[in-house]
């Protein structure tokens, strides 16, 4: 053989040699114990990668009515049946008398659709009372947009 066939031999056994050794000392090492994480561990931290979360929580849902010239005057809260948040927009349709005849849950402006948060908001919206007016058309539409928040 000549010399550099030599050389790209000797390379070639030396890498296989260093790859086998460390691809055994990966397999073979069992006194080591694997590494389980820390369920009280930080997931956004740099470091041993041990993390872990919490599930329950509760919430508020708060309203933004939008009716044009005219004022709430009952407000009802949604109720709080899920662990979910986001904001829910609830398309109204309101008499002269202020009563809301018709609500529409999850309209264009809406960030989670869960249908818990729909369902609650749509029943708040349709026990909203705004003030009567005469000069009001027979049906007015707005919108009412429920905030929901999860809190500790």
């Amino acid at each position: 053989m000549s010399a550099n066939w030599c050389g790209i031999l000797a390379q070639t056994v030396t890498s296989s040699k260093s790859t086998t050794d460390a691809l055994n000392s990966i397999l073979n090492d069992d006194d080591k114990a694997g590494d389980q994480g820390d369920p009280n561990g930080d997931r956004d931290a740099n470091g041993d990668g041990k993390g872990g979360g919490k599930g329950n929580g509760s919430g508020t849902g708060v309203g933004n009515y939008q009716l044009a010239g005219r004022k709430v005057i009952a407000k009802p809260q949604p109720r709080y049946t899920c662990n979910e948040q986001g904001t829910v927009v609830v398309e109204i349709s309101v008499d002269q008398n202020g009563r809301v005849i018709s609500a529409t849950p999850g309209v264009r402006g809406t960030t989670n659709s869960a249908k818990c948060l729909l369902d609650q908001a749509k029943q708040a919206a349709l026990n909203t009372k705004f003030d009567s007016s005469d000069a009001a058309p027979e049906k007015q539409v707005g919108k009412i947009i429920y905030n929901f928040r999860l809190t500790e």
